[in-house]
């Protein structure tokens, strides 16, 4: 059969009109073999793809069969010409079957003979998606030129099937990512950078109170609704990637809702598409109502300033009262008939002083734990599942952890605040079990090497084993802020009917000229004083071993009752 340009020319300027309006498979194989039975006169034809996630193959369209034979040709076609063609991806021409090794002359029973066949492979890119299958009943039916129509014809069809697979896969995305920000509650918006035209979805306007329908489609909009504190730092942002500088654009800023009112968003997008100058023409975005953990910061700070400005106005009550007491004691040493009376209302003070300030140490750590402490990890809870249940690109994904480290952090600050103010271990399971989790903390938070040594057994009241707590931590806390010790060891043991603690560290020791008789007030050291004091009060003390070089060694003692017997426990040494 000849086959002339002009022919040839005709035929392709058909298929390609057919085939670039072509949306499913079906459409271009039927379009492809319009374009070639103008040219090519064959009895029968049949294109077949690949389908990779089953390794079967379908047929799309076949041409000289009836409806009811194509599921047997789709049958054994895994075993026959086609799939051969496939794993090849080389041409395979039979000009008669009678001579075929593989004797495949018959596909469906009751059709005609086959006598020549031919399997052109359609390529996508490096992959071949797909056979171009040919048959007539008369052998040597095809010739090269033929062959050759039907090689740039497959080429086509190679072509629009890319196409095909990635309009279908751009399809998939947009409908997942249109899944992913309606199931999140997130706003979005799609800004056409030259017109200022924006493209909002339901969910932006509703986050502001308003209908999509009241929402003008320009970034005006947003320029307007836009906090003017915020504006400032929010446009140099957007500018600077909108210029290249930085791969994505993010904010966290106020808009004004219809009510009037103030709402926080926070703002992330990039561009899409930039010209060959580089000058952005379309950028893309979400927005994330965040106004419930702004507010939750903004709460948090306030309580935490407040907290601190209680117990520092307690505290300084405690040591003036501290201070007046032991001017009284001292005015009235010179007097031994009244030195008793003085020592025992001291006792009384210091106790009720101690309780009274550990009362609402207890109390300020309550309101913490159930007020701002179950807020945040309802906060966190609500932040992961929507983590769980997004699928994001990798910047998104990046800000989600960022906010979920920002929560952690602040529960692991607002745990850490209420642990200082009152260890609930000391009043559940007792002093040694109080210092095993100071130790811990240190060892966690500063890298200290921490061991405990408790030779003793039994339980202090809740007054001495308060003051006891007090000043230990005082003095942990000396060794790692102040001394910079790498270790430290406290160790218990019972003498003469008292209980003895030393704290011992490998620190800087105490600064040179200091005295625990004499500091400064409210200075370095002044704390280790106070706690001494409260420590006398009670019929105790406090005693420096070593206040300088390398290293300090700080005794406390107490009077003890009688304590039962307990196994004996060294921990994390």
């Amino acid at each position: 059969m000849s086959i002339n340009y002009e022919q040839m020319a005709s035929m392709f300027g058909g298929v390609v009109d057919r085939l670039a309006t072509a949306t499913t498979i079906e459409e271009l194989a039927r379009g492809l073999f319009d374009g070639v039975e103008t040219v090519v006169n064959t009895s029968h034809a049949g294109f077949y793809f690949f389908e990779p996630t089953t390794g079967r193959l379908r047929l799309a369209v076949a041409r000289g069969y009836l409806r009811k034979d194509f599921d047997e040709l789709e049958r054994t076609a895994t075993q026959r010409h086609p799939m051969r063609v496939i794993r090849s991806g080389k041409l395979l021409h039979v000009p008669d079957t009678l001579d075929d090794p593989l004797n495949q002359t018959q596909t469906v029973s009751g059709a005609p003979v086959i006598r020549s066949r031919l399997f052109i492979p359609v390529r996508s890119g490096d992959q071949v998606v797909g056979t171009l299958g040919l048959g007539d009943v008369r052998p040597n039916a095809y010739s090269e030129q033929t062959i050759y129509v039907l090689r740039v014809a497959a080429s086509l069809a190679g072509v629009i099937y890319s196409r095909l697979q990635a309009l279908d896969a751009t399809r998939h995305s947009q409908e997942a990512l249109s899944f992913v920000v309606d199931g999140a509650h997130l706003g979005s918006w799609d800004w056409d950078i030259a017109s200022g035209h924006v493209t909002f979805n339901k969910r932006w306007a509703e986050m502001l109170g308003y209908e999509l329908s009241e929402v003008p489609p320009h970034v005006s909009v947003w320029e307007e609704l836009l906090h003017p504190d915020d504006m400032p730092e929010v446009m140099r942002t957007l500018q600077a990637h909108l210029d290249g500088h930085t791969p994505y654009y993010s904010t966290e800023h106020r808009l004004r809702t219809r009510q009037g009112d103030w709402r926080w968003v926070l703002d992330t997008g990039r561009v899409l598409l930039r010209d060959a100058d580089g000058r952005p023409l379309r950028a893309a975005g979400i927005h994330q109502d965040i106004d419930a953990r702004k507010r939750a910061e903004q709460a948090l700070h306030v309580g935490r300033s407040v907290l601190e400005r209680r117990v520092a106005e307690r505290t300084a009550t405690l040591d003036a009262t501290v201070q007046l007491l032991l001017s009284e004691v001292a005015q009235r040493e010179r007097t031994e008939s009244h030195l008793v009376d003085y020592q025992e209302r001291l006792a009384r003070a210091t106790e009720s002083l101690v309780m009274a300030e550990e009362a609402e140490r207890r109390r300020l750590a309550l309101e913490i734990h159930d007020g701002i402490g179950q807020e945040l990890t309802l906060l966190r809870l609500n932040l992961r599942d929507l983590m769980r249940q997004t699928v994001v690109d990798a910047h998104l994904k990046v800000r989600f952890a960022e906010l979920d480290d920002a929560v952690v952090g602040i529960m692991k600050a607002a745990r850490g605040l209420t642990t200082d103010l009152s260890p609930t271990a000391l009043y559940t399971f007792g002093l040694r079990e109080a210092i095993e989790g100071l130790l811990d903390r240190a060892q966690m938070q500063h890298g200290l090497r921490a061991s405990l040594q408790w030779r003793t057994s039994g339980q202090l009241g809740d007054l001495h084993a308060t003051i006891v707590f007090g000043a230990v931590r005082e003095l942990i806390h000396n060794a790692v802020k102040h001394a910079a010790a790498q270790t430290l060891t406290v160790s218990c043991w019972r003498r003469s009917g008292r209980l003895w603690l030393r704290v011992a560290d490998d620190g800087g020791g105490f600064r040179k000229g200091y005295s625990i008789d004499a500091p400064a007030v409210a200075g370095p050291g002044y704390g280790l004083f106070a706690w001494r004091e409260r420590l006398i009060g009670v019929g105790g003390g406090l005693h420096v071993r070593q206040a300088s070089g390398r290293g300090a060694e700080v005794d406390i003692e107490i009077g003890a009752p009688p304590l039962a017997v307990r196994p004996t426990k060294a921990v994390k040494s």
